[in-house]
């Protein structure tokens, strides 16, 4: 996109505007991120019991308290961040946050990612 966006191709703001303007009006071509949906009512209840308390019940975050929000996050985003921190490949997790995740199944992943997916943002 920045090929086509730089200062060569268009001409002044209203050519930027344009462009801004017609990608705006452009309808998705697939649905979101989710996942298959088998494991949402597994997620739901991973979240009440081991997300909600920080994330907030409808996983809506807080910048007070500096915990994201991840409702609405793509599906393959959450599975991999998680894995991620699992793996230490995340090193601003805390350990806490680490230890937790670590004693997530692979169901859990699956089921959270998918249930916090699905929750309109």
């Amino acid at each position: 996109m920045e090929h086509y966006a730089d200062e060569h191709n268009l001409g002044d703001a209203q050519d930027l505007a344009d462009v801004a303007s017609y990608i705006s009006n452009l309808k998705p071509a697939r649905t979101p991120g989710v996942g298959d949906g088998e494991s949402v009512i597994r997620g739901a209840q991973v979240d009440a019991r081991a997300c909600a308390s920080c994330h907030g019940v409808a996983a809506e975050g807080s910048n007070r308290k500096g915990y994201p929000q991840l409702a609405g996050q793509h599906y393959a985003y959450l599975l991999r961040q998680m894995h991620d921190a699992v793996d230490g490949r995340r090193p601003n997790f805390s350990r806490e946050h680490v230890r937790l995740l670590a004693r997530f199944e692979r169901t859990d992943f699956v089921g959270i990612a998918d249930y916090l997916s699905r929750i309109s943002r």
